[in-house]
């Protein structure tokens, strides 16, 4: 000792303050390395599932909170995470805008115990944990007291701390979630955090805060019946129209969305005969066919030669759709919209001045159900990172689910899941009016396939047929494909 004081005696405080950190963390390492020894570097907490499905009475409690805020469930044993996730959203009233992770041990953050990701950690390419979706809750919570942590939010941090309280049997038909109890309302979202909250409610009143301190046990129950059916209609969405379900939760059109696609039928793959799909793709068809392998030189504008306009006009029975007189391709905008939307499918191209098949075209051209399906795979159009893509999915959703897209309400229910995704319109929320504008494209494509009756064309469409909808079940089935591989 006395020759360490000599040393520290002599040194300047700029040197004892490197030395004290250098042992510091030599004495952290050291004890980290002990602590990975003991539980075999990372902690796994996860136990067999239980053989038959029970109730769990669980008690959430936000940490930190004061006074406390928690909320007392009974949920059942086979919920996966991410089920759990959404009922903690609709119990605490938030609106699952942003990142959450659960984990097994002392904090969210340690990397030496068990974490599970939420799906955007995931596809950021996070190794620290496994994603929830792989994860029952009963494979976490196996005996009374076993504890789980949440956050959610990585900003604000709201953390909750659940707690397996008892474990009872469970009747036929009960509800995955139901709220027992619970006290004062959830922070509302992008608050700061817990402490900027409780330092908000002590100063301030409930009514000066503008945000209530009260708990509804009946509100919650209604916003985990509906946290349900978001559930159901979420496992069987595909993933685009998934993460809008999502996003849309805080929306009153959100309920209407959700049934939208239970009513699509998405599980069920779609078919389509050889006589539907010859009468679906018969303009493209002729399309092909006209242009052939040799191609079709176009006028020097970049437009089709009136002859084929004509034909197309007469043949197709496009003159029964517009007025006005006159051959050239840019005053026959339907026939000038086949050739696009054949563009956009992939089916022609433009190279040096002629419009040529492409090998995509070639291998599908004598084949209608093969076009038929080729052009399913295509749908809807726009890059997939597009308000188009995103409008074109939803009115997709809609026919297959036998609405009406016509009406100005399903335009708006398309506004309001395109404003909560994150789309703008001169700076503001997306108008029902822009709603017709952004997913022209896909209308189009499938008023060329009369998926709305012969001769109706674009959003005056209204309800489609059954080969309407058996396409909009394909191409939503194939955009969930090109997605998942």
């Amino acid at each position: 000792m006395a020759a360490i004081r000599g040393l520290i005696g002599e040194m300047s405080p700029e040197q004892l303050r490197g030395t004290l950190d250098q042992v510091m963390s030599m004495a952290s390492d050291r004890a980290l390395t002990v602590v990975r020894a003991q539980r075999g570097h990372v902690h796994r907490g996860r136990r067999p599932r239980r053989e038959i499905e029970e109730t769990l009475q669980i008690r959430m409690d936000l940490v930190d909170a004061k006074p406390p805020i928690w909320r007392r469930l009974e949920l059942s044993s086979t919920l996966g995470l991410a089920d759990v996730h959404d009922i903690i959203q609709a119990a605490f009233g938030w609106t699952d805008s942003h990142l959450h992770r659960f984990a097994l041990g002392p904090s969210v953050w340690d990397e030496d115990f068990e974490l599970f990701l939420c799906p955007y950690d995931v596809q950021d390419g996070e190794v620290s944990g496994i994603p929830a979706s792989e994860v029952r809750l009963d494979e976490v919570l196996c005996q009374v007291d076993d504890e789980l942590l949440y956050v959610y939010d990585y900003g604000d941090n709201w953390e909750l701390r659940i707690r397996l309280e008892a474990i009872d049997g469970r009747l036929a038909g009960a509800p995955r979630a139901v709220c027992t109890g619970g006290r004062r309302a959830a922070p509302p979202e992008d608050f700061g955090g817990i402490y900027a909250y409780d330092e908000h409610v002590h100063e301030s009143s409930s009514s000066a805060s503008g945000h209530p301190e009260t708990f509804d046990v009946t509100e919650v129950n209604e916003s985990l019946l509906l946290s349900e059916h978001l559930g159901r209609a979420v496992a069987v969405a595909p993933p685009l129209i998934a993460t809008m379900l999502r996003r849309s939760t805080a929306l009153p059109v959100h309920d209407d969305l959700a049934d939208m696609v239970v009513s699509a039928d998405l599980g069920t793959p779609a078919q389509i005969s050889i006589d539907d799909a010859t009468a679906a793709v018969r303009r493209y068809a002729w399309l092909l066919d006209r242009i052939g392998d040799d191609g079709i030189t176009l006028t020097a504008a970049g437009y089709m030669p009136p002859v084929h306009v004509s034909a197309a006009m007469a043949e197709l029975g496009l003159d029964q759709e517009w007025i006005g007189q006159g051959n050239r391709e840019d005053l026959r905008m339907p026939v000038l919209q086949l050739r696009e939307s054949a563009r956009w499918l992939g089916l022609v191209r433009k190279r040096r001045g002629r419009l040529l098949l492409t090998a995509a075209a070639r291998r599908v051209r004598q084949d209608p159900v093969a076009l038929w399906w080729h052009i399913a795979g295509r749908l809807p159009e726009g890059g997939d990172a597009s308000i188009e893509h995103h409008a074109g999915a939803l009115y997709l959703l809609g026919i297959a689910a036998d609405r009406d897209t016509s009406t100005a309400s399903f335009r708006a229910v398309v506004a309001d899941v395109l404003t909560a995704s994150g789309w703008h319109v001169d700076g503001g929320r997306v108008p029902a009016s822009s709603v017709h504008q952004v997913s022209w494209e896909t209308v189009n494509v499938l008023s060329t396939l009369d998926a709305f009756g012969r001769g109706r064309r674009g959003h005056r469409a209204g309800t489609a047929t059954a080969a309407g909808r058996a396409m909009a079940r394909a191409a939503l089935q194939h955009s969930a494909t090109r997605l998942t591989r």
